[in-house]
């Protein structure tokens, strides 16, 4: 006699990588692949998730032309190769290990006298 073959196992199997898949969405542990990453665009709520700065904040970049975008009809996106370059520039180096003052690619920030 032939068997039939159990199809409540292949639907197990399925529901065990969706609720693998759920819980990696929900602790922010799933990698994106390497090739949507820098062609990825994004919208201001993601952006504003991703640099962990708020919506109104990012309008303010956007404004200030402090970040790149694009606007397509009343829609902004932005690329995420672009966001990651934004936060990088945003970069300062430590003191070095003798001590000697920042060594920083920001300008130096001086305060004028006022009389």
């Amino acid at each position: 006699m032939t068997q039939i073959p159990n199809p409540f196992e292949s639907i197990d199997s399925r529901l065990s990588n969706i609720e693998i898949i759920l819980l990696q969405l929900q602790t922010g542990h799933q990698k994106i692949p390497p090739e949507r990453e820098s062609g990825e665009f994004m919208t201001v709520p993601q952006a504003a998730d991703m640099l962990h700065l708020s919506v109104p904040t990012i309008y303010g970049l956007i404004h200030r032309r402090e970040l790149s975008s694009l606007k397509r009809g009343k829609r902004v996106y932005f690329k995420r190769a672009e966001l990651l370059k934004y936060l990088e520039d945003g970069r300062r180096n430590a003191q070095d290990p003798l001590g000697h003052g920042r060594i920083s690619s920001t300008r130096a920030y001086k305060k004028t006298e006022r009389s």
